[in-house]
């Protein structure tokens, strides 16, 4: 049995690259379209959708602050030399 070999970050890149496309999504380097749609609400479906919308953004910065890498996963992390955070 032989051992796996490391693979380096652009080697990981390329096949993620390769996976996008053979799933129908542009490269990165690719433009791409936009379209923004504004719709205004005011009134009582306004205040809804405010609310719906503050409900939703508090869910992802718990998810967010939830799921923070600790120190040893952040790429840099500490100076532990100067004793500050780089």
């Amino acid at each position: 049995m032989t051992a796996p070999t490391a693979r380096s970050r652009s080697d990981r890149r390329a096949e993620a690259t390769s996976r996008a496309r053979a799933a129908g999504q542009p490269r990165r380097d690719e433009p791409f379209d936009v379209h923004i749609e504004f719709v205004v609400l005011d009134g009582e479906a306004g205040k809804e959708l405010a609310r719906r919308q503050a409900a939703v953004i508090r869910k992802v910065l718990r998810w967010f602050y939830d799921n923070l890498p600790s120190e040893h996963d952040a790429p840099g992390g500490t100076d532990e030399a100067a004793g500050s955070s780089v």
